[in-house]
């Protein structure tokens, strides 16, 4: 049986190979016509004409595709005025209720990790060094980018993972005194922990041990030293947190708030869902649903913890210190988490770079301190090394170390 070509359909076919070759049934004129065009550019020329044109168009079908995701991120579900359907026991952590919140349901259904896993090879392609200043640019402008604080021109940026991860200006974030913003971006929230619950925003919560991964023994050390205190009649420490959300627009290096000592690592492949103000009014448990590294330790006051959250295209999170970190994988781990105890603790000064995001996410922070006072609120703008709060007056000249505990 013998098939014909519709007409129209072998056109399209002939003109697509012209673009590359000379079709075997073209007359002579035309071949000597697309030969004596050739020799005239020269071969080498045609070459890198040709090396440009496939650059272009595979730069092109990327910011084609980075701007559906982008799309999909920042107007998926996105209603301003949906309100979160409240329950009689809202003051209580659940995050059974969260897995089947049906805001989370209908997110869970948009593939946001392969979404996000795709961003991260277009975030990786080198851009042409002609095209980096108009595309980036543009970024600039829709996401306000301070230029003048950036180490380097625009165009040194070779892939936006660079751009992303840029390094800023010696002196342009002075570290302040006592504890200090690890990062720009703005107050989610912040206060004590009661009862091992931390308020996402007012109204949501979610549990400490589902962020950090259950009662590690870190943690625990934390009950037994207030048990000793109030043995010894002295007043035993509190728990507190902040959660900072850094946008696409902020600087993404995130550094260390207080000197401090990393012992251990947890990594919880978890989701990778939006964390935008409008998710973290809706989604009960956003910040211990998603991927995240928990980063455990001790400063001088007691527990400490510092804790990245991945969320949709953030291409992955990244620590110069443990280069094992793997996040923004597709397909996702079966496994719930990582653990890591380093046989030598990692030792962090005030001010230190922790790491990067390779786009904006948030940082949740908790500690142990004696009586400790904010000096922010929900909703401040911060930049890194900017003061956070400290302890209350009365409690600078009695508190104590765990050390100087221990030795009593």
């Amino acid at each position: 049986m013998e098939f014909n070509r519709h007409p129209s359909s072998l056109h399209f076919t002939r003109s697509f190979a012209n673009s590359n070759r000379i079709d075997e049934g073209e007359s002579p004129k035309q071949e000597k016509k697309y030969q004596s065009k050739n020799e005239g550019r020269g071969g080498q020329g045609v070459e890198e004409k040709q090396k440009v044109k496939k650059t272009k168009w595979r730069l092109a079908t990327g910011i084609g595709i980075m701007s559906v995701i982008v799309g999909i991120t920042f107007k998926y579900f996105a209603d301003p005025n949906g309100k979160r359907e409240r329950s009689k026991d809202d003051d209580e952590i659940d995050l059974e209720l969260a897995e089947h919140n049906k805001k989370l349901s209908y997110l869970k259904m948009v593939p946001l990790r392969f979404l996000s896993n795709i961003w991260g090879i277009i975030s990786r392609m080198t851009i042409p060094e002609m095209l980096r200043e108009p595309i980036y640019n543009s970024y600039v402008k829709t996401f306000n980018v301070n230029l003048d604080e950036m180490k380097y021109p625009l165009k040194e940026y070779k892939t936006f993972n660079a751009f992303f991860t840029r390094p800023l200006k010696e002196g342009s974030r002075p570290i302040q005194e006592d504890m200090v913003s690890p990062a720009d971006g703005k107050v989610v929230n912040c206060g004590e922990v009661q009862g091992g619950i931390i308020e996402q925003v007012k109204g949501v919560h979610y549990s400490l041990p589902a962020l950090i991964g259950g009662h590690d023994a870190v943690y625990e050390g934390f009950r037994k030293r207030n048990q000793d205190l109030q043995a010894r009649g002295e007043k035993p420490n509190r728990l507190y947190h902040v959660t900072i959300y850094l946008g696409p627009g902020d600087y993404h290096g995130f550094h260390s708030p207080v000197p401090w000592q990393v012992q251990k690592r947890f990594h919880f492949p978890g989701h990778l869902l939006p964390v935008k103000p409008y998710y973290q009014n809706t989604v009960r448990g956003l910040f211990a649903l998603n991927e995240r590294v928990g980063l455990l330790g001790e400063w001088e006051h007691g527990f400490f913890a510092f804790v990245p959250v991945g969320a949709t295209n953030v291409g992955s999170i990244k620590l110069p210190f443990d280069p094992e970190i793997r996040t923004n994988k597709w397909p996702k781990p079966r496994q719930f988490y990582f653990r890591k105890d380093y046989e030598n603790p990692v030792d962090m000064k005030k001010g230190d770079n922790i790491g990067f995001f390779h786009m904006g996410s948030s940082i949740v922070i908790v500690f142990e301190s004696p009586e400790f006072e904010f000096t922010v609120k929900s909703g401040d703008a911060l930049k890194m090394g900017q003061r956070i709060g400290g302890l209350k007056k009365e409690e600078r000249k009695s508190a104590k170390s765990p050390q100087e505990n221990k030795k009593n």
